[in-house]
């Protein structure tokens, strides 16, 4: 019996919202203690903020991707 391939749904990058948050000196990266789960870091200037969403290996670069989005948001609107 064959085994279905598992496809992996692309994760989009919004560069617009990338690059307003990089240009307002925010830095957003992934952190991890044992390896299996992922924590985001969004730091401004010497503000730190760990969120409390947990992701997996697989799914971190979407949270990445969400957090650039409502950063854009929160300051295009």
């Amino acid at each position: 019996m064959a085994r279905k391939k598992i496809v992996k749904k692309a994760v989009i990058p919004n560069q617009e919202a990338i690059i307003y948050a990089h240009r307002q000196g925010y830095k957003i990266y992934p952190t991890t203690s044992n390896n299996e789960t992922y924590k985001i870091v969004m730091e401004l200037g010497h503000q730190r903020a760990i969120l409390e969403e947990v992701y997996t290996k697989r799914d971190v670069d979407w949270g990445l991707q969400e957090v650039y989005n409502r950063v854009y948001e929160r300051q295009n609107n």
